[in-house]
């Protein structure tokens, strides 16, 4: 496996709105290891639009935005975490993969998919 310390960039600082999408541009996978989560995911929404590949923990709604379940992890268990990253990175095929269903999630939830389907509720209330 290659070794991809040299390629791990660490910013701990906030970043800016404007300045987002540019970190999703420069990244091969986002990884979301949340230990408790009570609400839905900005960053990974926007990981789908930018058809990035995901791998989250099991907590919260973010399973949701991961269509292959073996990139769900327990949450407060680093070492799948580190496996998974470290299988998803070792294999651009995996990647391509988990990057397609991003954009599959992405359209299944985007805005027109989501009004298509609350049009299509009312009609059958009324």
């Amino acid at each position: 496996m290659k070794d991809i310390n040299k390629n791990i960039k660490l910013f701990l600082e906030f970043i800016p709105s404007d300045k987002v999408k540019y970190f999703y541009y420069a990244s091969d996978l986002v990884v979301l290891p949340y230990r408790e989560f009570m609400s839905q995911s900005a960053l990974g929404a926007d990981a789908l639009a930018f058809e990035k590949p995901l791998i989250v923990t099991d907590v919260g709604g973010l399973p949701e935005l991961v269509k292959d379940r073996n990139f769900v992890v327990e949450q407060n268990n680093p070492r799948e975490l580190a496996e998974k990253i470290l299988l998803a990175l070792g294999d651009d095929e995996l990647l391509k993969k988990l990057a397609e269903d991003s954009r599959d999630l992405a359209e299944e939830y985007s805005w027109d998919k989501v009004a298509e389907m609350t049009v299509g509720l009312y009609r059958k209330i009324v």
